[in-house]
This record gives structure tokens, C-alpha cells and sequence, in this order.
């Protein structure tokens, strides 16, 4: 791990999209599944620092909080993942870190971009269905007339 180096700034266009290129990095590397989730942890944890301005030593449950209050569940959503597989104590696998690598690319992707690569119903994170899609229909319910006649009686 003492080869790693991350050296990413969000203020150019080529420096963005460095993020995805450390993630992929991680990917492929030949390291131990928990090697590569404590790399992908400094990652994450220096992204939502620059880019949304957050403590360097705030913890993942406080993230939740704060990404939940910002509506961006799937951001919260992502946290909540990191906290399983750092503190679960099951050891982690190749492919669950792989998994975790790939849903932060997706999210890096959306935070940057405003889009994922390959963005489709299959991609989406597993509680898009309850946080709802962003094309929300909006219903204007006209008031009845029942409820307009009870109104005016009282009046």
C-alpha cells in the first residue's frame, strides 16, 4: 500500500475524471481485497472531502446523515455500503470489493457528470425504487367540489 499514491484536484476537467482512472487502477491491481477497499476508502473519503467540502475525519455514519439532508441518498446509500464492508468483520472478498468499486465509480460518475456510464434501469442502486426516479410525475389534484362546498358553507 506504501506504493500507492493519490494525487487527484477537482479544479480541471482532466484532474475529474482522474477519480475514475484510480478507481479502475485499483481494480486491476494485484493487491489483498482489504488493500484494495483501504485505498478505495482514502479515495472516496478524499472526494466527498473536495467535493462537498466535508471533514477529513468525519466518519461514514455522519456522511449518511449529511447526504441524506443534501438529498442525495445514493450518496448516502454508498456510505452505508462502506461501512459494511470495513467494520463487518466477515473479511472481504475479491468480488464484494470489486462490487463496492464499481458502485463508486457509478457514483463518482453522477456526482461529476450529472450521468453514469451505461446508465440504465439494471444500473441503478438498490433502493432507487424507494428514493423514487429523478422524473417524478407531478399530479395537480384539483380540489373537489364536496370539499370546495364544505369550505364555502363555513364561510
Amino acid at each position: 500500500m506504501d506504493d500507492y499514491f493519490i494525487n487527484v484536484n477537482l479544479t480541471t476537467e482532466e484532474s475529474k475524471a482522474s477519480y475514475i482512472s484510480e478507481i479502475s487502477r485499483i481494480k486491476s491491481s494485484t493487491q489483498s481485497a482489504e488493500n484494495k477497499l483501504n485505498l478505495l476508502d482514502l479515495l472516496i473519503r478524499d472526494f466527498l472531502r473536495k467535493r462537498f467540502h466535508i471533514k477529513k475525519t468525519a466518519e461514514y455514519s455522519e456522511m449518511i446523515e449529511f447526504f441524506l439532508e443534501k438529498n442525495k441518498p445514493h450518496i448516502a446509500v454508498f456510505c452505508h455500503s462502506m461501512i459494511k464492508q470495513l467494520y463487518a468483520g466477515d473479511g472481504n472478498d475479491q468480488n464484494s470489493v470489486s462490487l463496492l468499486l464499481e458502485e463508486a465509480k457509478r457514483m463518482i460518475d453522477e456526482e461529476m457528470y450529472g450521468h453514469s456510464e451505461g446508465e440504465s434501469k439494471s444500473s441503478k442502486g438498490l433502493f432507487s425504487k424507494i428514493f423514487g426516479s429523478k422524473n417524478k410525475k407531478i399530479v395537480n389534484e384539483a380540489p373537489s367540489q364536496e370539499k370546495v362546498g364544505k369550505q364555502t358553507e363555513k364561510i
